[in-house]
């Protein structure tokens, strides 16, 4: 596959591999060119200064000064011309250099080269007491260090290609291994509805990858759950006003004519339990626009919003409000006002009509809270845990009291909305204290 983790590991290692062996080979050979230039420089200069050592001004001059230096005349060439008044002859040349130099030519970038066809020569000149020299080593044997280098270079590079594919594929699959049990485990669980991935141990990436997946799907899970509990629930708390509706409504259908004084109280119950649905549908209207609803963040003086809430809620308790004249907060009044009201709803369905119920604000370390107390029956331990829970009302007061048990589901979704937190304590000697906290 040529987008798998382990053809792509393979293509960057080749590339990485061939980009530094040819880098590593162009400055090899650079550095080879270099010093064997440098050395046939040097070879050629010594020569000229041998040369220079030498008086030639005739014939038996030049054979002796070839004899003693060792000239090799199929690697050097050399010209001497003397230009002195009495020279008897002024040009002297080893052996075809004369046919050599008429034909070389200057080889471009690099200075004292030339070149004759496919093959390069080292020049070098001087003068002394009014004879002058020229001289050109054949560069041949140098050519032949260069290529052998070259192609030691090249026996090299497809060496270290060749190791280098076979750590890539080991590699690759070193690395995907971890990652192919991950997806086979995440298919099992998939398929399964419910399952956890294995941790491996190493390496630390696939171990942190693993960890993180698992708490995905934890969280997904309990999701998933909770939607099922919610929509279970929601159908059991329609099903029995809807079921009394109906019989309600077949009672008037049976008995209406024939008893007619039955309709007026089954219409009222009709109304009551139709009030009771409405009410339920848009709360559940609420929770659903929570998920998607936009914070409209403004500054706002915190007492007139909580008066207004106490306004709307219309409580038949006394409501004492304790609360800075000038407090300011900085969040959706909107979505704090539903907050506030619901928690004053739920103060008045529980708490004796001549009890007190207490609005409380403050302010601490940057943060504002909120409290509203009642001086109702409390709340049990065993409820504690269940009372943010949708639908959830105890049974000390289910058939009692009227709710539909989403009023405080909604507020504490709407308090982790605006980035608070909504908390219930006991109160003393009883009631309930319901707080929420939010950032000012």
């Amino acid at each position: 596959m040529k987008n798998s983790n382990s053809a792509i590991l393979l293509r960057n290692l080749l590339a990485l591999t061939t980009i530094l062996t040819f880098l590593f080979g162009l400055l090899t050979m650079l550095a080879v060119v270099q010093q064997e230039l440098a050395n046939s420089s040097a070879n050629t200069r010594t020569i000229v200064r041998r040369l220079k050592g030498a008086v030639i001004d005739d014939d038996q001059d030049w054979k002796n000064w070839q004899v003693n230096n060792g000239l090799s005349s199929s690697q050097t060439y050399v010209h001497v011309e003397n230009r002195r008044s009495d020279a008897k002859r002024k040009n002297y040349y080893s052996a075809s250099a004369q046919q050599l130099t008429k034909a070389l030519q200057t080889l471009p970038v690099f200075s004292g080269i030339y070149y004759k066809g496919d093959a390069l020569y080292a020049y070098a000149s001087g003068h002394s007491r009014g004879i002058y020299y020229q001289v050109w080593v054949d560069l041949h044997q140098q050519k032949q260090v260069v290529k052998n280098v070259l192609l030691t270079i090249l026996i090299v590079w497809v060496i270290i290609l060749a190791i280098s594919v076979l750590f890539a594929v080991f590699l690759s699959d070193k690395l995907t291994q971890p990652l192919l049990v991950l997806n086979l485990a995440a298919k099992r669980a998939a398929n399964s509805g419910r399952g956890q991935l294995p941790v491996p141990e190493k390496p630390t990436e696939i171990t942190d990858l693993a960890i993180s997946f698992n708490e995905l799907l934890d969280q997904l899970y309990d999701q998933n759950e909770q939607e099922k509990s919610f929509v279970n629930n929601a159908a059991h708390e329609l099903r029995t006003p809807i079921a009394a509706i109906r019989s309600n409504a077949q009672l008037i259908k049976r008995r209406g004519e024939a008893h007619p004084e039955v309709i007026p109280e089954a219409v009222a119950f009709i109304d009551d339990e139709s009030r009771h649905m409405q009410k339920m549908v848009d709360e559940l209207l609420i929770l659903a626009r929570t998920d998607h609803r936009q914070l409209e963040k403004t500054a706002f003086n915190l007492k007139e919003t909580l008066q207004s809430a106490l306004r709307s809620a219309q409580l038949a308790q006394p409501v004492q409000l304790d609360c800075p004249d000038d407090l300011v907060l900085t969040s959706d009044r909107d979505c704090l006002l539903e907050i506030v009201l619901n928690l004053l709803t739920n103060a008045g369905k529980y708490s004796p009509a001549s009890s007190l119920v207490l609005v409380k604000a403050e302010e601490k370390e940057g943060r504002v809270t909120i409290s509203v107390a009642d001086q109702g029956p409390g709340i049990s331990a065993k409820d504690k845990e269940h009372v943010f829970d949708y639908f959830y009302r105890s049974d000390e007061v289910r058939g009692q009291i009227q709710g539909t048990g989403l009023g405080l589901a909604i507020a504490r979704k709407m308090a982790d909305l605006l980035g608070g937190t909504l908390t219930l304590a006991d109160k003393q000697p009883q009631g309930s204290i319901f707080s929420l906290t939010i950032k000012k």
